[in-house]
């Protein structure tokens, strides 16, 4: 579901910025990747020219923490379940280009900027691309003081590029297993 997600947004994003740089068939600017290579063996590990979108972390959503503990089936049994999870991912897009191109990154930021300020909201009636169990979500702007951001590409293992984050809103996860059998109450003696 994740991976489903952010290949979604990448496409919808490639799609976008093919439009408005009018140049015909563009190769892919944006590219799911790394910050860094996985084995450290260098400190960056992106592709060169391209905005580099990242997971940089999955937090849970508790403010609308479902607290459904029992489902029922289509022919009216009731099973014990746990809740669904509902979480957000907070991704990083990432200009990566070479000095010369440094004109290139600021404009794909901003094409990226005015992507999601144009659409922010992607449901499945609208976007059958979606992955088939994400019903709908809601893409944020997440600005961090500067501070913050320093620590972030520090903990990255990177050196500092243009970037934009983003809070991609109420992903659920929900498996429907049943724990065991439950027996609805039909009657309350007193």
């Amino acid at each position: 579901m994740i991976e489903n997600t952010l290949t979604f947004l990448k496409d919808e994003i490639n799609k976008f910025m093919n439009l408005q740089t009018a140049s015909g068939l563009m190769d892919e600017k944006v590219v799911l990747s790394n910050i860094v290579n996985t084995d450290q063996s260098t400190a960056m590990g992106l592709p060169i020219d391209k905005m580099v979108l990242s997971l940089i972390c999955i937090e849970e959503e508790r403010h609308l923490k479902a607290q459904e503990h029992y489902a029922r089936t289509a022919n009216g049994t009731l099973y014990s379940t746990n809740p669904e999870l509902r979480f957000n991912l907070f991704v990083l897009f990432a200009a990566h280009f070479s000095h010369a191109n440094y004109s290139e990154a600021l404009k794909f930021l901003g094409l990226t900027l005015r992507f999601f300020q144009s659409r922010n909201v992607f449901d499945a009636k609208e976007y059958p691309e979606l992955a088939a169990d994400v019903k709908r979500i809601i893409v944020d702007l997440h600005t961090q003081p500067i501070e913050q951001q320093s620590q972030l590409w520090q903990a990255m293992g990177g050196k500092f590029l243009p970037s934009i984050m983003y809070k991609i809103r109420l992903l659920t996860v929900n498996e429907q297993q049943s724990i065991h059998e439950a027996i609805p109450v039909s009657e309350v003696k007193r």
